[in-house]
């Protein structure tokens, strides 16, 4: 347990006051069991926005229970290693740097993965003896320093971050650990290998000779150490590895461009070059590339298996959010074959109620919107998988899309009770999420098509809603045209403006955004407060001022508003929503689905934000607020946020709010460049 002993709840303590708690020994972990860790200093980041969470407090003692120590504070003079569990920029507030070129080289920066990677051999080596070839009979000094190092694996395997990949010299010392001979002798190889190892003659830097050095002596043993240099991460693509600036100005040098080196070969001992010196650079590269994929980047470099295509530069758009980047809006989708099927098979997905299909959902989303913007046709897997937003799976999906015409993925999926449930989830009421898991149940029981509802197999009930879902099913289920959209709109502002001059009423939604047709018509209404008055109050007692059940009414009586699915409780409230159907008052004309909502005037920035979307550019939008340390809905931009620091999604203090009132001021507060609604479409 990491909490304090004798308190029933853990007390709300930093990771700096905890760490130099358990460096004075007021909290005392479980005995320790193994020392491995004897002689790390380590400084551990767990990403804590303020108070040390369970996680955090637990593997501080973890370090301490296997003989560590825990540097409460980062001081490069003290500090062996930096363990984070946090992405870069929570890394660098936590060191109070700037910078990871501020790190000296001697210090790794490795994920908690490295901690742990020494624990089993640890524990199972404890008290035995060694079972090399060479070895036999001698204890292995685990708790001494070259059995310790020897436990651990190597830091480079777990570095954080690529930048950092080359810092320490476990790697290099490695080569030397068991060399025998006497200390003159060992001390002249060291010294002869460092000179080889930082110069090759033409004032390049090289780390690789070191590397790969083997002792002589010792062929035919082989250690834990060399046996995992030798497996080699899958080469995704053939990059360019990026080297970071020069860290410090006594830093060790680093490695030169990673390519194979062409300069004359390097005297090792006896003269003989390791012959798989040449490789390790290049799993120093792959290693790189591994990164770069599982953080979503593109590669810019070329592809062995397809020499003539090349990943622009530029189609790689810089890590940041969505919402600050301008996408391009194709109006012809060269790949547009892939996309369909995506598309069905997300639809698939999206008809399943379980999280991770949510989950599925987002990712082929967000694949599709990268197709629909990409430039040119795909044409190999390497390029699919270079494509930010596109996963190994996926590219392997679009691969086949490409090479068959189909994809049996969709028919593994369409399964009998996906269908059936994907229709039943049309009526509404019925495919809100929180509803879904009802079409399953109807399935369940037997209901299988349409009819077996209207028929209310099985006793089924529906509620009134649902009753009218049913009924209208095809139309409701139909798209609306733009020019349709167009002339309801005008004719439900009319009857608006006739009740009140003063009301301000605009459409939202798709159509805001500039789509040729929509799912359903979304308004907006409010009115200015200059006289004193609102949109507020009961039709009984202000007559003028009510407008929302005076719209309904005049709206019904026109014959455009046909049913209400949702009607507000309380019409006094500054926030209504109804929610109903309507179509054009002539012969033969479809029911459409349609929102009102009336807002307070000065959230009316926020509203029209907010319901305009896409869905993936207000998520973006919210996102950054909440790293800048606000908070944004649909009422306006809030400052002064104070969250749970253990449930990041609780507000302890809701603050107060700085923009509301027009989209442009919430875009300058949060840093967005300004985009119409039809540079919105993310989706």
């Amino acid at each position: 347990s990491s909490t304090i002993k004798g308190s029933k709840k853990a007390q709300l303590v930093t990771p700096l006051e905890y760490a130099q708690r358990l460096q004075a020994n007021l909290i005392v972990p479980v005995a320790r069991k193994t020392t491995y860790l004897q002689g790390k200093r380590i400084f551990y980041v767990g990403g804590d926005m303020q108070y040390a969470g369970t996680k955090t407090r637990g593997r501080m003692e973890y370090i301490v229970k296997h003989g560590g120590m825990v540097v409460p504070k980062y001081d490069p003079a003290l500090v062996t290693h930096i363990v984070t569990d946090s992405n870069a920029r929570s890394t660098l507030r936590a060191l109070s740097l700037k910078s990871f070129s501020e790190i000296p080289d001697h210090i790794p920066t490795v994920t908690w993965s490295w901690v742990i990677s020494g624990y089993g051999r640890a524990t199972r080596d404890k008290g035995k003896t060694s079972g090399n070839v060479k070895n036999q009979g001698k204890a292995k000094a685990i708790d001494g320093k070259v059995g310790q190092d020897d436990v651990l694996d190597l830091e480079f395997l777990h570095a954080a971050f690529p930048e950092r990949i080359d810092a320490g010299f476990g790697w290099q010392k490695n080569s030397r650990l068991g060399e025998v001979g006497s200390s003159s002798e060992r001390a002249q190889s060291s010294k002869t290998s460092r000179t080889k190892i930082f110069s090759d003659g033409n004032g390049d830097v090289s780390g690789i000779s070191d590397f790969t050095q083997e002792n002589p002596a010792k062929k035919g043993t082989t250690s834990r150490r060399d046996t995992c240099l030798t497996v080699l991460p899958p080469p995704p693509l053939d990059l360019k590895s990026s080297e970071g600036p020069d860290r410090t100005r006594n830093a060790a040098p680093e490695p030169p461009n990673v390519r194979r080196s062409k300069r004359p070969p390097v005297d090792v001992e006896n003269g003989a070059e390791d012959p798989l010196a040449e490789y390790y650079a290049q799993a120093k590269a792959e290693r790189e590339a591994a990164w770069k994929y599982n953080e979503s980047d593109s590669d810019d470099g070329n592809d062995d298996e397809d020499k003539d295509f090349e990943v622009a530069k530029d189609l790689a758009p810089k890590r940041g959010f969505t919402c600050d980047r301008k996408e391009p809006q194709r109006s012809v989708c060269v790949n547009q074959d892939v996309v369909d099927k995506l598309e069905e098979l997300m639809e698939l997905h999206k008809a399943k109620p379980s999280y991770h299909d949510r989950w599925r959902v987002f990712s082929y989303a967000k694949c599709i919107r990268a197709l629909r913007n990409y430039p040119r046709p795909v044409r190999s897997f390497s390029e699919a998988r270079s494509i930010r937003g596109v996963g190994e799976k996926t590219a392997l999906k679009i691969m086949e899309i490409i090479e068959t015409g189909g994809l049996q993925r969709i028919a593994y999926e369409k399964t009998e009770d996906v269908e059936a449930t994907k229709i039943f989830q049309g009526i509404y009421g019925v495919g809100e999420h929180l509803r879904r898991q009802m079409a399953f149940t109807w399935f369940a029981s037997g209901i299988r098509t349409l009819d077996d509802i209207k028929a209310r197999k099985d006793g089924l009930k529906l509620s009134p809603a649902q009753e009218i879902g049913l009924k209208f099913y095809d139309d409701i289920n139909s798209r609306i045209p733009r020019a349709e959209v167009e002339r309801i709109f005008a004719m439900i502002k009319a009857e608006a403006l006739a009740i009140d001059n003063n009301i301000f009423i605009d459409i939202m939604g798709s159509f805001r955004r500039g789509k040729a047709d929509c799912g359903d018509i979304d308004i907006l209404i409010t009115r200015s407060t200059t006289d004193g008055r609102t949109h507020q109050g009961m039709l009984e007692i202000i007559p003028r001022n009510c407008v929302l059940p005076l719209l309904l009414e005049r709206l019904h009586a026109a014959n455009i508003l046909t049913e209400d699915l949702a009607l507000p409780g309380d019409f006094s409230m500054l926030e209504l929503t109804y929610r109903g159907l309507c179509k054009l008052p002539e012969a033969g004309a479809k029911r459409r689905r349609i929102d009102i909502l009336c807002v307070p005037w000065e959230s009316r920035g926020a509203a029209l934000l907010y319901y305009t979307g896409d869905d993936i550019f207000n998520r973006a939008m919210r996102m950054k607020a909440n790293v800048l340390g606000y908070s944004l809905n649909q009422r306006g931009l809030y400052s002064g946020v104070v969250r749970d620091p253990r449930d990041q999604r609780v507000k302890m203090c809701g603050g107060s709010i700085i923009a509301s009132e027009t989209e442009e001021e919430i875009f300058e507060i949060l840093g967005v460049p300004w985009q119409e609604s039809h540079e919105r479409v993310r989706g």
